[in-house]
This record gives C-alpha cells, sequence and structure tokens, in this order.
C-alpha cells in the first residue's frame, strides 16, 4: 500500500514540475520484450523510467532496470526508495529519503511512506532532485533553456511541511508567470515530426559497408497523413460483426498507404531526436490533401480486409450443387477514419561517391538504395 502511495505521490510532483506520466507502462525493446514500466517520465521529448520502493531496493532489481532501460533506448532510469543507501549502478540515478523529502515535503513523504516524519532536511543534498531530473539527460535531449529556476528552488522553505492537499509552488520556466515566461520557440518545419527511434549515427553505421566513404547525413522529412482507423467484419459462419482497429499512414507525396504500429507511431511518443538543430534537413512538399488520403485510407483498408469466402450454388437445371469463391468487401459505412493530421516522417538519407542509402528513422528499414555499379576499369583512392 506505501509503495503505492509513494508513486503516486512521486508522478505527482513529477507532473507538477512539466513531465507527463504514465503508470505501468508497457515498452517494446528492439530485442521484441515487453516490460512493464511502473512509471515512466516524459518531457522535452526525453524519457526517464522510474521505480519506487517504500523500503530498501531489491537486490536483483537494479540489473534488471539496466536491462530494460538499454532495450527500450531511454535516457536514464531513477529508483526511489526509503531504505539505506544502494550500490552505485552505472547507468541508475537512487533518489533516497532525503532526495524524495525535498522532492514531496516531509509531511507528505511521511504520509506516502507511512512512517514518521523526520526534522526537515535542511542541507541541501550534492544535487538537488529537481536538478538532477535535467542532469540525467544527455545534452541533445536537453531542453533550450534550464529547465529549473535554481535561484528560486533555493529560496523555497524546506523547513515549512507540505500538507498532502498543497500543491508545490512551480518554478519551472513554462510554469511561471506569462509576463515572465520566455516567448515559446517557432517551430523549425511545417508538421510536427514522428518519433526518430534509429538515429542519423546509427543509420550511417548500417549504411557504412555499401559506400566508400560517408561525409555527412542529411535528414529528409516526407510528410504523410495519420489516421486512426476501425474496421466491422463479418465473422465466419455468424451474422454478428467483429471491429478490428489500428492506425494507417498515407504517404502525402506518393500516395502509398501503409498500416504503422500505433504505439511507435505515436506523435506524443518517446523521440531520441528532441534537438533537430544542425541537421541539413530536405522538407518535401505536401501533395495530397486530407480529402485525397482519407479517399485512399479507405480504398486500402477495403482492399486489405477483403475476405474470400466458399458460396455453395445450387443448379436446379441439372440438380447439383457446387462452391463458388466470392470475395467478400467491408461496407463503407463499416470503415471509420479519424484523421489525426499531417507529420514529417524522417527518413536518413545517407550519401557517399557511390550512391546513397536512405534509412526510415523510425523502424531503421531500408526505405531506397542507389548505388552505382562499379568499373572495373577505375581504381578508387580511399
Amino acid at each position: 500500500m506505501e509503495a503505492n502511495a509513494l508513486m503516486d505521490a512521486v508522478a505527482s510532483a513529477l507532473r507538477t514540475h512539466g513531465y507527463r506520466c504514465t503508470l505501468q507502462a508497457a515498452l517494446e525493446g528492439r530485442s521484441g520484450t515487453v516490460y512493464t514500466v511502473p512509471l515512466l517520465a516524459e518531457r522535452d521529448g526525453a524519457a526517464v523510467l522510474f521505480d519506487v520502493h517504500a523500503g530498501d531496493v531489491p537486490m536483483d532489481l537494479p540489473a534488471s532496470v539496466v536491462d530494460a532501460l538499454e532495450d527500450v533506448a531511454a535516457h536514464h532510469a531513477v529508483l526511489c526508495h526509503t531504505g539505506g543507501e544502494p550500490s552505485p549502478v552505472p547507468g541508475i540515478r537512487f533518489w533516497g529519503p532525503a532526495d524524495l523529502a525535498r522532492l514531496l515535503g516531509e509531511a507528505r513523504l511521511a504520509e506516502a511512506a507511512g512512517v514518521p516524519a523526520t526534522e526537515p532536511v535542511v542541507a541541501a543534498p550534492e544535487v538537488p532532485v529537481a536538478q538532477s531530473v535535467e542532469d540525467v539527460l544527455p545534452p541533445a535531449f536537453a531542453a533550450p533553456e534550464p529547465s529549473l529556476d535554481l535561484d528560486a528552488f533555493e529560496a523555497m522553505d524546506l523547513d515549512a511541511p507540505t500538507p498532502a492537499e498543497t500543491v508545490h509552488a512551480p518554478v519551472f520556466p513554462e510554469t511561471m508567470p506569462a509576463e515572465a515566461a520566455p516567448a515559446p520557440a517557432a517551430e523549425p518545419f511545417a508538421y510536427p515530426l514522428l518519433p526518430v527511434l534509429v538515429t542519423h549515427a546509427e543509420a550511417r553505421e548500417q549504411a557504412r559497408e555499401r559506400l566508400f566513404n560517408v561525409s555527412h547525413v542529411t535528414m529528409v522529412l516526407q510528410p504523410v497523413h495519420l489516421f486512426d482507423f476501425e474496421c466491422d467484419l463479418m465473422g465466419k459462419g455468424t451474422l454478428r460483426y467483429d471491429t478490428v482497429g489500428g492506425r494507417v499512414q498515407v504517404h502525402g507525396t506518393d500516395k502509398a498507404v501503409v498500416e504503422v504500429d500505433a504505439q511507435a507511431a505515436d506523435p506524443a511518443g518517446f523521440t531520441r531526436l528532441a534537438d533537430v538543430s544542425g541537421f541539413d534537413a530536405d522538407e518535401r512538399t505536401l501533395r495530397v490533401g486530407d480529402a485525397r488520403a482519407d479517399e485512399l485510407a479507405r480504398a486500402q483498408l477495403t482492399e486489405a480486409h477483403t475476405r474470400t469466402v466458399d458460396v455453395v450454388v445450387e443448379d436446379e437445371e441439372y440438380n447439383i450443387s457446387y462452391t463458388e469463391k466470392t470475395k467478400v468487401r467491408p461496407r463503407p459505412d463499416h470503415i471509420r477514419l479519424q484523421h489525426l493530421g499531417v507529420f514529417h516522417r524522417v527518413v536518413w538519407r545517407v550519401p557517399g561517391p557511390n550512391g546513397h542509402v536512405d534509412v526510415d528513422a523510425l523502424t531503421g528499414q531500408d526505405v531506397q538504395e542507389t548505388l552505382a555499379t562499379p568499373d572495373p576499369d577505375t581504381v578508387m583512392l580511399d
């Protein structure tokens, strides 16, 4: 009971500081293993895995957390506890009782953990808790401006107990009064980016063996429409309908339609590329409007969910019966679409003297490969 209450208290405090928190989040790693993360905190395109224990950290937990951290490619992991200080583990930040007291307040911590309140912790830990969240994020994923007003944080009255119903005063720039908050940064591209799960460095390594020399990587932005769909299918041997659903993508340039994984292609989901500055970007033009994209998606879904059934036909003239194969297509009213918007799907173009290789940043698959045939009379000198 105490662990659940402490988990909720930590999640509530992180939400106050601008994090989007999901309890019992299911994350699929690159190995195909699905991990249940007790608390997933996301902000500015970065993800931190949290686990909370009212007591000591189980001895075998850090190793399993490290495995999950590497497999799902999250930025860091934080283990919160109210017990003794565990041995350091590379890649994991431990938040003990003093850290939790700084984050929650003594009264809230005592109530959530089910332990008597102690004297307030006046001496700050070596790294303030809220600041340590920012410290665990690599520079490439950190917000352009500091996410913590250290002066405001240090000025907080740590001696005053914090009641459970009290909401902590926000100290982050995005929660400051409107007249003091910085102006929001302009969007660098016409449409938001879909998550990037394969970095430019990984795409370069993937194409390196096929290219003579690679000097740089270009970011190609392909506009795509995303739709969530539901389709009613008549069950075999029954008049009842089964409803299937998913997500479909309509390419905004070449009109190609494919089904995509709803979790991976979640515009608000985890991405490994939060800072797009510094990349040469080739932003492609959207040529397919919303109405045309809807039409293409319906046509593809109709074709994809068409079934071939056997129909027994009675021939009264010859007094025989035979089986005929007939295609059963979903009716137009059996397909329902919700347009999620237009987004940029990132493709890494890796050029070389003998051609280029395009790698999809969402799936890691080769999108296109254009390589010149070597001339036997020519010698390439590297």
